[in-house]
Parts: C-alpha cells; structure tokens; sequence
C-alpha cells in the first residue's frame, strides 16, 4: 500500500502502529507526514515540535480546521495537501490515512478508532483511512458497527512469491547467487512457521552480513 500510494504521488501519511505506543505519538506522525516538508524526518525546530505536539482526539481533529499555526511552523509547506484551500465547487484531492498493525490501537483510548474510522465526516475533508490488519475483521466489528466497511482480504504469499520479493530487497553489490541460496534456505527453515513478509525481511538483513563476514574468516566454505 505504502509503494502504491507514493507511485501514484498521492498525499499520504504512513504509520506503523507498532511504533506509537500513546495515541499522542500517532498523532504527531500523522500531522508531520501531512503538514512539514521535511517529512519522515525526526529533525525539528522548537516551535515545530511544540505546535505539532497534540495529546488528545478532539485536537487532532480540529488541527484540519484551524491549520495556521501549523502552517506557519512548518514553514508554509506550499503544496502540502493539509494547507490546500479547496475553492468552491472544487473537488479535494483524496488523503491516504494508513495505519499498519491497526489492532496495536485498540489497547488506546477506546474513542480512537472510532474517531479515525469517521475522520473524513469529523473534518469534512477528503480523507480515506486504510487499516492493515493481520486478524480477523470481526476483532473490529465493535468501532465499525455504524458504518459499513471495504474489507479487501489478501492471501498469504506462497514460497515462490516470497522468495522473488525477498530478492528485490539485495543489498547493493552482493552476489545474486549467494542471496538466493540464503534465501532458499531461511525458506527451507521457517515458511512453514511464518509468511510474515517483514519478519522475514527482517532475517535476510540479519543473516547476510553475518554469512559474508563467517566466509570472509574462513569458518564457512563452498561445501557448506
């Protein structure tokens, strides 16, 4: 969904819930994403960090209101999609709200879902949030009893899939050989334990590094 979204250069804020263990976290990696040109950087100024700093629902959402302190922050941000003044009879450009690992959030204030999942309603802006989840949507059903939900469900790779898309992240310069063997054989070991895309990412970083400095001492040779 991230890569998508920025292929298709549109106006996104992008959080890994894993990440924001207090809603008020949350909050200020969405407004940075959506409002500073310095995005997905963790540099600010004072003032920066002070008027981004938000603890509480209710000032999040009156932040797509009352947006000048924000704007004059983060240094005007022209072209940002928060500032756009939409004219009349104009039709807003759709943000992107995604939110990975979306179940870490219903151990937050009980209020937060329910105010994502109506964020477009709450602040009459064009706003589409995507949740990404790996349980069942019926773990959700309580916040979105209201309304109806777009569930799009997406099967678990299969071993081939995932050895091409583990591929695609090589480091720059190591022999495509070599990766694929250590692939296969992370594969050989826990596909049957886990799919998960990241965490087997996450293991191929890992162990590279580890496999190039035991051949480099001599501990691990070809027969091997």
């Amino acid at each position: 969904v991230k890569d998508l979204l920025s292929a298709i250069d549109a106006p996104n804020a992008y959080v890994n819930c894993v990440e924001t263990n207090t809603q008020s976290a949350l909050f200020e990696l969405v407004l940075h994403q959506l409002c500073c040109p310095r995005t997905r950087t963790r540099t600010r100024s004072e003032e920066e960090e002070s008027v981004l700093r938000c603890k509480d629902v209710s000032k999040f959402v009156r932040c797509f209101f009352d947006h000048k302190g924000l704007k004059s922050a983060c240094e005007g941000a022209e072209g940002r999609w928060m500032f756009h003044e939409r004219k009349e009879q104009e039709e807003e450009e759709t943000c992107y709200l995604v939110l990975d690992h979306a179940e870490r959030l219903r151990s937050l204030d009980p209020n937060l879902l329910k105010t994502l999942v109506r964020l477009n309603e709450l602040t009459s802006r064009n706003i589409c949030t995507i949740f990404i989840s790996s349980i069942s949507c019926e773990s959700f059903q309580f916040v979105f009893a209201s309304r109806p939900m777009i569930r799009v469900q997406f099967g678990s790779y299969d071993r081939n899939t995932l050895a091409l898309i583990l591929r695609q992240k090589r480091p720059e310069g190591s022999d495509s050989v070599e990766y694929g063997e250590m692939i296969n054989t992370i594969l050989n070991v826990f596909f049957n334990q886990t799919r998960d895309l990241v965490v087997l990412q996450r293991m191929c970083a890992t162990c590279w590094p580890r496999l190039l400095a035991a051949k480099l001492s001599g501990a691990l040779v070809e027969v091997d």
